[in-house]
């Protein structure tokens, strides 16, 4: 620890963008001094964003390079268990080094699926959480019926047919042909129906989007469901 009481981490951000292929030095907040250790997950500013990352090494020195620079705190600590121990930030180091490597694809390969897993899930959840006061605001005029063209009025009709019948069918359609609207309208007409639906998002990522467009369409008839959501909300 230097002679002021600072204690300094360095940390490896979400993303394998070429010119973020390095580490990342911030300053330990008081109450993080204690508890925070290579693994943790961590919230950081960079730039005039505020990116995830790994601790991969807490210091008490600064190197002559880091003495240059007005560091920056460490703005949340996201997860203060450490995901994995340091042989693995070790083989992760050496494995960057080897195959020229990025410092995050490194820890997506040797990192093991479930581990990676649950730490996707929770910086997924913190991008849906801080957009669900965007999502909350969201008009139901923001987005009302459209006349469909032919092509979609058939493609609406054969889906909520299908729907009565019990029986799959396939939408096909070039990206920007309309094939949401086509889901919209038939969602809304089986609603009206006193029936439900369910829309699948391929991506999590994608929810709050998703979110928006179908509630500016159904209102608080939409409820969402994912894998980041706490017990509570669920």
């Amino acid at each position: 620890m230097d002679s002021f009481g600072h204690k300094y981490a360095r940390v490896v951000v979400e993303s394998s963008a070429r010119a973020l292929n390095r580490l990342f030095t911030y300053e330990i907040p008081q109450e993080y001094q204690r508890s925070l250790v290579a693994g943790c997950v961590v919230e950081v500013p960079l730039a005039s964003r505020t990116l995830n990352g790994v601790v991969v090494e807490v210091c008490n020195e600064l190197s002559e390079e880091e003495r240059q620079y007005s560091l920056r705190p460490i703005a949340k600590v996201l997860e203060e268990a450490p995901f994995w121990g340091d042989e693995l930030m070790q083989l992760v180091n050496i494995m960057r080094r080897y195959y020229a490597g990025s410092w995050y694809d490194s820890f997506q390969t040797v990192v093991p699926a479930p581990v990676m897993k649950r730490m996707r899930a929770m910086w997924a959840k913190k991008r849906i959480l801080s957009k669900r006061k965007t999502e909350a605001k969201v008009e139901t005029a923001a987005y009302p019926l459209i006349p469909l063209t032919s092509a979609q009025e058939t493609a609406v009709n054969m889906i909520c047919q299908s729907a009565q019948d019990g029986k799959p069918v396939l939408l096909y359609g070039v990206t920007g042909s309309g094939k949401t609207e086509v889901y919209l309208q038939a969602l809304h007409r089986i609603l009206e129906q006193g029936r439900q639906g369910i829309v699948l998002v391929p991506e999590l990522s994608l929810t709050p989007q998703a979110v928006e467009r179908y509630k500016g369409r159904l209102g608080d008839r939409v409820g969402v469901l994912h894998s980041a959501l706490t017990e509570a909300s669920r």
